[in-house]
């Protein structure tokens, strides 16, 4: 299991680990060191284009940010009968999202899937409807893992039974056995 659970009488505390992927742990300091060769061996000393300068820059941040979590991110979430709360915690410091259990509908797996050459991959997870708009949870969980959890969530706090007992598990894993019955 890639997460760990808590529980206490009122509340039922999920903390879901980064997936520490080595090619991230590699390409980014290896992205900004050949960065930084080529601006250092600039005859000119002055960038070519104001535009792939600001591009770097920003490509950058985004880069750095993706390995800072690749080395130490966790996200945490707190269930309690009137909330869910959703951190997102990198070296200590975190962003909280907060929604009411009674407004959560439509829980599910999403899978892993590409969303453009230049995108990278959006990890499976976790996802519920919330006031309109879709929200994601458990990034790399597994849809067994994701099962799991809901399982959990319906058994410690059974009045959500109705709209977490709902949970749609996609299709099933692709390590799972399939079977097809012909009548």
């Amino acid at each position: 299991m890639s997460y760990s659970i808590s529980r206490t009488a009122s509340t039922l505390s999920v903390v879901v680990p980064r997936r520490f992927s080595l090619i991230v742990g590699l390409f980014i300091p290896l992205w900004l060191a050949g960065w930084v060769i080529l601006a250092v061996m600039n005859p000119t000393g002055k960038p070519q284009s104001v535009f792939l300068l600001v591009l770097f820059g920003i490509l950058s941040i985004a880069f750095a940010h993706q390995w800072l979590w690749n080395l130490g991110g966790r996200e945490e979430l707190e269930f309690t009968a009137p909330t869910l709360a959703s951190r997102r915690v990198l070296f200590g410091m975190s962003r909280t999202k907060v929604f009411q259990m009674d407004r959560i509908v439509r829980p599910h797996f999403v899978v892993s899937s590409t969303r453009g050459p230049m995108s990278g991959r959006t990890p499976s997870g976790l996802a519920f409807s919330y006031e309109g708009k879709t929200f994601r949870l458990c990034d790399h969980v597994t849809q067994a893992e994701a099962t799991a959890l809901v399982s959990e969530i319906v058994q410690h706090f059974p009045q959500y039974g109705e709209s977490w007992g709902r949970y749609d598990a996609g299709v099933p894993d692709s390590e799972s056995d399939v079977a097809l019955v012909i009548k």
